[in-house]
């Protein structure tokens, strides 16, 4: 059985501005279409700095199911899409327990902290991105 997880924070509209509701709308349209896919979301915090979004403690919710699911042997091998060097600690104790991490990063910003600590990786290049966009 293959378990597919999205972990993203939610944004809020609480300004009221045009860019804000097209931004909540278009991440609920996004977030309904992973789920239609069998993705469960796990939906965290966006705090606003200085009307700058934060995402904040996504990465610990990434780092506990790792820990907890390589304990409870729920998984050979975890795909990770994140560049978040705060995972490391829980990437390497997960290999401890001899289970596989696969990393995949972006071209223009890879993670060789992450790379450093999972047993393969693949970097996207802008052309494979485009493969993902809607009209493709």
């Amino acid at each position: 059985m293959r378990i597919k997880k999205y972990y993203t924070g939610v944004f809020r509209n609480i300004d009221g501005t045009e860019k804000s509701k097209i931004l909540v709308k278009g991440q609920q349209k996004f977030l309904s279409k992973l789920e239609d896919d069998g993705f469960n979301i796990n939906r965290g915090r966006i705090l606003y700095d200085i009307g700058k979004p934060r995402e904040k403690g996504t990465d610990v919710k990434i780092s506990i199911d790792l820990v907890i699911e390589a304990i409870e042997d729920l998984y050979d091998t975890a795909i990770l899409i994140s560049s978040d060097t705060d995972l490391i600690p829980a990437l390497q104790y997960v290999r401890r327990k001899n289970k596989k991490i696969e990393y995949i990063g972006f071209s223009h910003a890879p993670s060789f902290g992450i790379q450093k600590n999972v047993n393969f990786s693949r970097l996207l290049l802008p052309s494979d991105i485009m493969n993902f966009k809607e009209g493709n």
